[in-house]
């Protein structure tokens, strides 16, 4: 009895500086959240251009390729000649699978493939 009693006086005289403390903490987390993740998109973007830059090499260079789309985890890519395509070095710098028909070649890429025909299609 005389616990709960002390737990409850506690309560009531120091409650207010729990919850500002409380949300003194909640808002310390999530600006760090908010500036980490910030950090790693723009870290992100740069890979994204390295990353671009290493599949137009392997593709042939950007004069070969006729245009680029999305398709999920999918990036779809028409070219003018399949003759100059480096498979090896896609599948070296991450690329997971290549289907290759004729001038189109298809490419599994993962959650990045929108990010990659976005920035080439600018």
């Amino acid at each position: 009895m005389y616990l709960e009693s002390n737990f409850a006086n506690f309560f009531k005289d120091y409650g207010i500086y729990i919850a500002i403390a409380l949300v003194v903490l909640i808002t310390i987390f999530v600006v760090v959240l908010l500036i980490t993740n910030k950090a790693k998109s723009k870290k992100g973007s740069n890979n994204i251009n390295d990353l671009l830059n290493n599949i137009i090499e392997a593709l042939g260079g950007k004069d070969n390729i006729k245009g680029m789309e999305a398709k999920m985890s999918r990036l779809n890519v028409s070219l003018l000649s399949d003759d100059k395509i480096d498979i090896e070095k896609l599948k070296s710098i991450g690329v997971e699978r290549v289907i290759k028909m004729s001038n189109k070649i298809t490419l599994l890429i993962g959650s990045s493939a929108t990010d990659l025909a976005n920035e080439f299609n600018k």
